[in-house]
């Protein structure tokens, strides 16, 4: 009996023991697990830190290109700290290539840090000869996080702004309705509003400055300037008509544009796929597409007579030298959301302009169609300052 006690006894500490061991790995399993998604969360912080480092010296460098890049190497030339987070610090050094930067951005939160480096191109000198960022002859919509910055919008119709980012720092000008937001979406344009028709502001959505209406003013959101609704004309209809029509181009343009073409043996006969990198004046007489996986680049204007298929792919493509257009288009535009990346100058489309990409056109476009942006796309009219160029991007180390 002593001895089934005493075998009682012995098997209980060893279930005990066995207990102990099973819970203590359970428990350190848990430590890890939990210390392995704190840790994944301050890499997503730190990346996002150095993000907004390199965000930060893009601001600068646009308004202070020589105020920032004169006796290079600097460091800590941004930097920023964010209660209960991290923070970021910003060097710059100089790159061999004229007019270029290396800019390192080091994001850290704890022990983390995650550390990111572009390499910059900047081009002194004011903006595109345009008083507009956007110029409709149809309508324009907004929608998504579509957006158009920095300057003047006109629409020979009627305007919708269905996104967040809406019109930043320029004034609107429709010849009919303007309608910002649906229930309580938030939308919003930061200037003032002039349409001949009326002008709703949805629940959510916000005009920052003046609402001019010929027609009637409804103000579910927020309109924090004046509002004048029955207003006499307040765009000019015929003077609208006839900036819309001063930037047409007439035949002899596209036949000059052709001839220049096929005398620098850039004119393409027919549908043309282009992939790689491209220079000068480019003439296809035909539909243009960009395939998924291609990748555009360069200093070149491509004129199109025939419409524009991007069915992904990446663009990075400036205007030719000595000219202000780098997409000039006969018929219709079609840029789906898997298309990215960067066009400079201006857009023309003597079509219908339908975009939801994560493209951004640092210029402006002038569209003959109706206008419909969503995704990504944003206008970014550049103003008088530097006009910076990411030439590479990547991720150096991580701590």
């Amino acid at each position: 009996m002593k001895n089934n006690k005493g075998f009682l006894l012995v098997t209980a500490y060893l279930v005990i023991i066995v207990l102990l061991i099973l819970g203590s790995a359970f428990l350190l399993r848990s430590v890890n697990e939990n210390n392995l998604v704190r840790r994944q969360t301050m890499r997503k912080q730190a990346f996002y830190l150095a993000e907004a480092g390199l965000q930060r010296a893009h601001k600068g460098l646009r308004e202070n290109w020589s105020g920032y890049t004169t006796e290079l190497p600097r460091n800590s030339v941004f930097s920023q700290s964010f209660e209960n987070i991290g923070s970021f610090t910003v060097d710059i050094e100089n790159d061999p290539l004229p007019n270029t930067i290396k800019v390192t951005s080091k994001g850290t939160v704890g022990t983390v840090e995650r550390t990111l480096e572009e390499i910059i191109k900047g081009t002194t000198g004011g903006g595109l000869p345009f008083d507009f960022a956007a110029l409709a002859a149809g309508n324009l919509f907004l929608e998504g996080n579509a957006s158009i910055e920095n300057q003047d919008v006109y629409v020979n119709g009627n305007l919708e702004v269905h996104s967040p980012n809406g019109i930043n720092g320029g004034d609107v000008y429709a010849k009919e309705n303007v309608i910002l937001g649906t229930g309580s979406e938030v939308s919003g344009i930061t200037g003032n509003v002039n349409a001949n028709g009326n002008i709703t502001v949805n629940s959510g959505s916000t005009i920052t400055g003046n609402a001019t209406a010929a027609g009637n003013i409804t103000e579910d959101g927020t309109i924090t300037g004046d509002k004048i609704s029955g207003a006499p004309d307040p765009v000019d209809e015929t003077a609208l008509a006839a900036k819309v029509e001063s930037y047409r181009l007439s035949q002899e343009d596209w036949d000059n544009y052709k001839a220049q073409a096929q005398a620098a043996g850039t004119y393409h006969g027919g549908a043309f796929s282009p992939n790689g990198e491209y220079s000068g004046l480019h003439y296809v007489d035909g539909a243009l597409t960009i395939a998924d996986g291609a990748s555009i680049s360069g200093e070149a204007t491509f004129v199109i007579a025939g419409s524009v298929q991007f069915n992904g792919g990446n663009i990075d493509l400036d205007p030719a030298p000595g000219n202000d257009y780098s997409l000039i288009i006969e018929k219709n535009v079609e840029l789906p959301t898997g298309t990215s990346g960067t066009v400079g100058g201006v857009i023309y489309c003597e079509g219908n302009f339908n975009i939801g990409s994560f493209l951004t056109l640092e210029g402006a476009v002038i569209c003959f169609g109706n206008l419909h942006a969503s995704g990504n796309f944003s206008i970014e009219f550049p103003v008088a300052g530097t006009t910076l160029k990411v030439l590479s991007w990547r991720e150096l180390y991580e701590k």
